[in-house]
């Protein structure tokens, strides 16, 4: 088949057939094979094909006759998923009281992604938003589920981790300069 494609098992019609022939060749007849060939192929085959008897190491067996003799066999095919590893980023809602700052770090960094073979995948995916509106000074730790694009599958991880550090300048400022006053000197 082409490259890049996966085929289905296949299907036959019949699921059972006759053997008949001399008693030694019919008892060493341990399974009937249907060959089929996927060359190119990129959307499936039905086809009908020569039945043939084969021995338990995968041998023809001669000298025997198989009712039916073909069979029609049918084999879909579809594009592998290719998987791909993408960035993810946390997403934010809501806005933190005007005198703080915020910063965020989280894990993993990447998650891999699985998407039908052709289609375009994003350069990035993203968490479900956290909501930053109630945050106040500190380090705040959430864990939130990663949306996989429409068609995508993540592969294993679903979830990242997120600390968000919430800080506020002027607090740090002021106690930076008070750390910095020098001692008062009597007179």
């Amino acid at each position: 088949m082409a490259q890049g494609y996966s085929a289905s098992p296949p299907t036959l019609r019949t699921s059972t057939v006759t053997v008949k022939g001399p008693k030694t060749a019919v008892q060493t007849v341990k399974s009937v094979y249907a060959v089929v060939t996927l060359d190119n192929t990129e959307t499936g085959i039905m086809q009908r094909v020569q039945l043939e008897p084969r021995d338990e190491d995968g041998n023809p067996v001669h000298n025997v006759e198989i009712s039916p003799a073909s069979e029609i066999v049918t084999v879909n095919v579809t594009p592998a998923v290719v998987p791909r590893l993408l960035p993810v980023f946390p997403a934010f809602t809501g806005n933190l009281a005007p005198s703080l700052r915020m910063s965020a770090s989280w894990t993993p960094r990447m998650l891999a992604l699985v998407s039908p073979r052709g289609s375009t995948a994003p350069p990035a995916v993203f968490a479900e938003a956290i909501d930053v509106s109630r945050l106040r000074t500190g380090d705040h730790r959430f864990t939130t589920r990663v949306v996989a694009p429409k068609g995508a599958t993540l592969v294993k991880e679903k979830e990242i981790t997120v600390v968000v550090h919430v800080s506020s300048p002027e607090k740090a400022a002021a106690a930076a300069g008070a750390k910095k006053a020098p001692p008062s000197q009597p007179h």
